[in-house]
């Protein structure tokens, strides 16, 4: 009976399955929204229109094919005798200065002059700020530039139409009737609204906040209602525009990235080096863009203020990690 036994051995199902039916009920037997949403992203994060565009086009949108490439163009080949830390002073007052003098010409011979715009918007200042003082920080992407006070002026726009106060009227007469209303309670909401959407949406730029508060409390901007809206779009784009044009003219570039953040894949250090699959294309792929971290880390190091002992520990670390990232590739 046992010679029986051993002859007849359990047979798989398939002919083919043999001993892959333990790696088949590893397997999910149905794919979740989660992962779905999270194949979906990576595929669309993944795509990046730049390299296939016109150089003297793909440079102004902040691509370099590789960290040789951070020259300035010809006819600012002279900022190469200069420091970085010049360089970086000298975009910071240009750039700044052009943006808001853009915004007040713009609206100062427009049929909105009436309405003082380029005093009341504040906001126009705090994103100069960021796109030309920290132009590689993840708040200064034009993701989060357009995104973040687009959701912040239609946040305030709509706070103030559920109010309902009276639009025929001058600014004078609604600044009345907002101080005797509840005017304190339109500013605190779109604030706080704007904040949460915000962090929901990855959309983060502070200067919202200030875009969000000025829709609400300020009588131009409540008077001027939906329209409002392109007016911060406007002042957005007059913005943006100054920093991808002479932001990339010198050795620095803008921006690092437009709406998704490049990640190479990073592989746990308990995972069996059997299961990764090592393709040299890509690691290469991968290695130009650590490189690319490397470099743009190792520039902001150099223009960074010597009191900021915080942002250079985390420049450090992130230095650290993309130097192990590099020990973990396979280029053989």
């Amino acid at each position: 009976m046992h010679e029986k036994m051993q002859s007849n051995p359990p047979q798989p199902s398939h002919p083919n399955q043999g001993p892959l039916i333990l790696e088949d009920q590893s397997r999910p037997s149905k794919p979740t929204l989660k992962s779905n949403f999270s194949r979906y992203y990576n595929q669309i994060s993944s795509i990046d229109i730049r390299p296939n565009l016109p150089f003297h086009i793909s440079r102004f949108m902040g691509y370099r094919e590789s960290n040789s490439n951070l020259k300035p163009i010809w006819l600012f080949t002279w900022l190469r005798f200069l420091p970085i830390y010049f360089e970086n002073l000298l975009s910071v007052f240009f750039c700044s200065f052009l943006s808001i003098l853009l915004i007040c010409l713009t609206y100062s011979y427009s049929d909105l002059s009436h309405l003082n715009i380029p005093l009341s918007l504040g906001s126009a200042g705090a994103t100069a700020i960021i796109l030309f003082v920290t132009p590689l920080t993840p708040t200064a992407t034009p993701r989060n530039v357009i995104f973040g006070h687009l959701i912040a002026s239609l946040t305030s726009t709509i706070i103030t139409r559920i109010f309902k106060f009276n639009l025929q009227t001058t600014p004078n007469l609604i600044q009345g009737e907002m101080s005797r209303d509840l005017s304190w309670l339109t500013g605190c909401l779109s604030m706080s609204l704007t904040a949460v959407f915000q962090v929901m949406t990855g959309t983060v730029h502070p200067p919202g906040g200030a875009t969000a508060l000025l829709g609400a409390i300020s009588p131009n901007f409540v008077k001027i209602g939906w329209e409002f809206i392109s007016i911060t779009l406007v002042m957005v784009a007059l913005q943006l525009a100054v920093a991808l044009v002479f932001g990339n003219l010198g050795r620095k570039r803008y921006p690092l990235y437009w709406f998704f953040p490049p990640k190479p894949e990073h592989h746990d250090h308990d995972e069996a080096p059997s299961v990764r699959i090592r393709n040299p294309v890509m690691e290469k792929d991968r290695l130009k863009l650590i490189g690319s971290w490397i470099h743009d880390s190792v520039i902001e190091l150099e223009t960074l203020d010597l009191n900021d002992h915080r942002r250079r520990s985390d420049l450090i670390k992130n230095l650290n990690h993309a130097l192990g990232l590099i020990n973990e590739l396979d280029l053989n």
